[in-house]
């Protein structure tokens, strides 16, 4: 057994050494997780898979409405597709496709698209999505949701335009299920619970957009009758649509569910704020029990909060050039950087690292190395941000900003059994 095992590493090294040798980073990574499995003792293949990882691992982003993969530090670029005018492009959680979307031809709306990382399997999934924000992949690859606008789209021999809404799409088939179905005004930004059971999403202020009531005379709202903004959780399974939120979180914008656990996380705009930077407040809602934390940010200027990885931190731009990491067990760590970056923030795949978009053409964007503990004392000395250069689309409707790693990270199968018997730990 001893000699498999052996031979099993050596022909993993030896997998992994090619993959490096011609460049395809992703399968050098998937073999050096694997050889890490196998033997967590392993500190060369820990050290070796983490620093390939910070230095290679690619990044997906949109440039001249075409999908592009490029590593992070700017190398190993290539072109993804073409085919059709990419945005908002979004790791599947194995990363190994990417779904995206893209205006339709003649000014037909938005359409959701997935292509394998090699470029191949172009496939059109759904239309009538709704802009400013990218498809949601599901924690386990299968499904993709997304918010839909209403009207005929997709649809045969309607009698009656579908409400606006959130809708999941069976990645595999193309089958579309309706999770708000015209009960929730407004229903935007889903986001997945962990085990992807349940969707958190958004309903907006009546002051802060439209929504649909069938009932309503022309099938549209009445304002007088339209609920407040509020932040509800769906069972798929079931069917089931809870309010978590209770009137108590003033004006929800977006909600982002932990990759870990039942914490969503809301933010918030008050109507009238501008688009990127609020004097936002940042609130934690219990999915289940609906308890309620507010996030201390200082009163500052604050983008839109993402997950670490491990869901024991955060991460948004305070003001128009500050990182500010939070790790919600106490405590924050901020990195200036002197420079106006984006709304958008890329969590490497480990969590080690993030990478703060550019603000626009010709700005540079930066890497941002964190401390590996994330119960690491706030102010500990890290790597100095590196520079980078990342050109991406910018415009806010269609944006391409660089993602790095996915919302929830599959592990990588373990190593096949060397003996074949329930005996063997591998």
């Amino acid at each position: 057994m001893a000699d498999a095992r052996r031979l099993r590493d050596e022909a993993l090294r030896l997998e992994a050494a090619a993959a490096e040798g011609r460049r395809d980073w992703l399968a050098a990574e998937r073999a050096l997780a694997a050889l890490a499995a196998a033997d967590p003792g392993d500190a060369d293949s820990a050290v070796r898979l983490a620093a390939q990882r910070r230095a290679h691992a690619p990044l997906v982003f949109a440039r001249d409405r075409m999908l592009w993969l490029a590593g992070p530090d700017g190398a190993d670029e290539r072109l993804l597709t073409d085919a059709v005018p990419a945005a908002w492009p979004t790791w599947s959680p194995d990363r190994g496709r990417v779904a995206f979307t893209s205006p339709e031809p003649g000014g037909g709306g938005i359409a959701l698209y997935v292509v394998d990382v090699d470029g191949t399997g172009l496939t059109r999934l759904a239309g009538n999505l709704r802009p400013y924000a990218g498809p949601v992949w599901s924690p386990d690859g299968t499904r993709i949701a997304f918010a839909a606008e209403g009207g005929w789209a997709d649809r045969a021999n309607q009698t009656a335009p579908d409400p606006p809404g959130v809708r999941v799409v069976e990645v595999a088939t193309g089958r579309i299920v309706d999770v708000s179905g015209g009960r929730v005004r407004d229903a935007l930004y889903p986001s997945w619970s962990p085990a992807g059971d349940r969707l958190a999403f958004v309903s907006r202020d009546p002051d802060s957009g439209g929504g649909f009531d069938p009932t309503a005379p022309g099938a549209g709202w009445s304002d007088a009758e339209a609920p407040p903004g509020e932040v509800y959780v769906a069972t798929l399974a079931t069917g089931a649509i809870a309010n978590v939120s209770q009137g108590r979180v003033r004006n929800p914008w977006r909600a982002a569910w932990s990759p870990t656990d039942d914490r969503v996380l809301v933010y918030t705009r008050d109507p009238g704020m501008s688009y990127d930077r609020d004097r936002a407040r940042v609130v934690l809602l219990d999915a289940r029990t609906g308890a309620l934390t507010t996030v201390p940010t200082g009163g500052e200027r604050i983008t839109m909060p993402v997950w670490a990885p491990d869901g024991a931190r955060i991460a948004y731009v305070a003001g128009e050039g500050t990182v500010m990491v939070h790790d919600l067990g106490g405590g924050a760590q901020s990195v200036p950087l002197d420079t106006m970056i984006s709304r958008f923030l890329a969590w490497s795949p480990d969590g080690s690292a993030l990478v703060a978009v550019a603000e626009g053409a010709g700005r540079p964007s930066f890497l941002v190395p964190l401390p590996a503990d994330p119960g690491t004392r706030p102010g500990t000395p890290v790597e100095e941000p590196l520079p980078l250069t990342l050109e991406h689309d910018v415009d806010r409707r269609q944006a391409g900003a660089p993602q790095w790693g996915p919302t929830y990270p599959i592990a990588p199968p373990g190593p096949p059994s060397v003996a074949g018997t329930g005996l063997d730990p591998a």
